[in-house]
């Protein structure tokens, strides 16, 4: 009897040496996941940096009691800084962890302050020891458009679909589409086209517009071949389609049986006789 209890005690110490000598677990990935986390507040059970193990990630916000308002944050992975944002405005900030099918982390991090402006509106990768920016809903559009901001929509696979809102200076506000895939270590826009989810005039969703004046329409977009004149008064219909590249952004119409492209406005209309559109609502 004593020699079994023994032989059990041994057994019970191998065990324990098993369990001791086993590594540190690291996150699994069961496919593409999204987390919705919280400003002020460590979290320490998410894969950030995307080497699979868990890591202590932070996004502090600085507020101001005199404006009842938030004037910066800074991001903390590993009790280290790896971004601030500074000289700003907000009253809320959106933090949401993505996962791609591969196991792949991405942060999202949006600003809001008045009028829902966005200081920051971004998709960041920690990469090489960097935190950067894989998506700035802020900059794609350039020039052509003001009050940009944006966010994933949807997840599958290792792509993304993110939805882009600016307040175009063609067309008014409105909402465009674009597909990133995995690729080369980091997400990259799929295509030159997107497509408009929505586009707003006087708060409805709207694809017909009329034209404000006479101007050129072309056969492709980037191109400088004419298609036709537009003529004033004339309407068309918005088809849904978008061409982006190189700092030049051209959207597709439909006018009777033609289709052509509108190379869209870098700045905004000074007075409602240069506008391209009579129709169009400019907010923000």
């Amino acid at each position: 009897m004593k020699k079994r209890r023994i032989l059990q005690v041994l057994l019970i110490c191998f065990l324990m040496l098993g369990i001791c000598m086993v590594p540190a677990k690291k996150v699994q990935a069961a496919g593409p996941t999204a987390a919705t986390l919280r400003a002020n507040k460590t979290y320490k059970t998410y894969d950030i940096t995307g080497d699979g193990n868990k890591d202590r990630f932070r996004v502090g916000t600085v507020y101001d009691s005199q404006h009842e308002a938030c004037t910066g944050l800074s991001v903390r992975i590993n009790n280290k800084v790896v971004y601030t944002l500074s000289d700003s405005h907000f009253y809320n900030v959106t933090i949401e962890r993505y996962t791609l099918k591969n196991g792949k982390p991405f942060i999202y991090i949006c600003t809001k302050g008045d009028n829902d402006y966005a200081d920051l509106c971004a998709l960041f990768q920690y990469r090489s020891g960097k935190f950067r920016k894989v998506i700035d809903f802020r900059t794609l559009f350039g020039n052509h458009g003001s009050n940009k901001s944006g966010r994933i929509v949807k997840i599958s696979g290792d792509t993304v679909t993110a939805r882009f809102y600016l307040m175009s200076y063609t067309v008014g506000p409105c909402n465009i589409e674009y597909t990133y895939k995995y690729s080369g270590g980091t997400l990259k826009r799929s295509s030159k086209y997107g497509t408009f989810d929505s586009i707003y005039t006087n708060g409805r969703d709207n694809r017909t517009f009329v034209a404000n004046r006479n101007f050129a329409v072309f056969k492709s977009p980037g191109s400088t071949a004419k298609a036709f004149t537009l003529k004033k008064g004339k309407k068309v219909t918005a088809t849904g389609k978008c061409w982006l590249y190189n700092g030049k952004m051209y959207i597709q119409i439909k006018y009777k049986k033609n289709y052509a492209w509108v190379k869209a406005a870098s700045v905004l209309p000074s007075s409602p006789s240069l506008q391209l559109f009579s129709n169009v609502t400019y907010v923000g």
